[in-house]
């Protein structure tokens, strides 16, 4: 049985790779901490660059000093041989702590995505069997594919994006109003399949989108208003078949510019 996590809740992180080549990354862990959104337990980040990452010498180290602060690390990736490279790099940590604690799939399959709506259901299809084997929680980064059922079926968990300029995000039920369209296929997938299915919103610190709502807001303030939404709207089925328990914030290399 796959482990779950039934509360995806933490950071994308995109300063890791100039940490590492820096040797600042306690000042990216100190960071990370200070600005954790879950205070009770771990938050789940997920590192970009993760090639390079997981080849590096520092990163058992890295991963190692953010689990001690309650930061487990994941991994993302848009190929199979991604999948494979994370799967062998925990294979090769004696200590647990120091491996990578879930994956998430970027790969796109819309607009001027990366991979074909084929391929985007192979990629999931085969690399969920893969980390169920491997024991590593399996979730899916996305926007607006019409392959919600492909989603929904092949994995743990979604981080569904809304993002919304720092103006929109002020207004009341934007950033819930903004989800809706998607959410009602993906709560109408799980209950085809009987799946009580978690999804995290992202929210974004970029400065197109949410910085400037971020300077004069806590982190926890764009789920709070998503959520105020939620519990008022949602419809019967949104509400029985997915578990909204998280929140993603996209990226550290951002969010160090709303709050230093």
């Amino acid at each position: 049985k796959n482990k779950t996590m039934s509360r995806i809740i933490g950071w994308y992180n995109n300063s890791a790779k100039s940490a590492l080549a820096n040797g600042t990354q306690t000042a990216d862990i100190d960071w990370m901490n200070k600005n954790r959104i879950k205070f009770d337990g771990f938050d789940y980040n997920t590192f970009y660059d993760n090639s390079s990452l997981l080849g590096n010498t520092k990163f058992p180290a890295y991963i190692l000093a953010a689990y001690l602060k309650k930061i487990k690390c994941g991994i993302p990736f848009s190929a199979d041989s991604e999948v494979n490279q994370a799967i062998e790099y925990n294979k090769k940590q004696t200590d647990s702590r120091c491996r990578v604690s879930h994956l998430v799939s970027e790969a796109e399959d819309y607009g001027d995505g990366n991979v074909t709506p084929a391929e985007f259901k192979a990629l999931l299809e085969n690399n969920y069997i893969k980390a169920k084997g491997a024991q590593l929680p399996f979730g899916v980064y996305n926007g607006w594919t019409k392959q919600w059922g492909v989603v929904v079926k092949n994995s743990d968990f979604l981080l569904l994006h809304s993002y919304r300029t720092s103006a929109q995000m002020e207004k009341k039920n934007d950033l819930y109003n903004y989800c809706v369209s998607r959410l009602t296929p993906i709560a109408a997938e799980a209950k085809k399949l009987q799946k009580i299915y978690p999804v995290s919103i992202i929210y974004s610190a970029e400065p197109a989108f949410g910085q400037d709502y971020f300077k004069t807001h806590a982190w926890a303030d764009a789920q709070s208003s998503f959520m105020d939404s939620w519990n008022r709207l949602a419809t019967t089925d949104m509400k029985a078949w997915l578990s909204i328990s998280g929140a993603y914030y996209f990226a550290t290399k951002y969010g160090k510019i709303s709050k230093p």
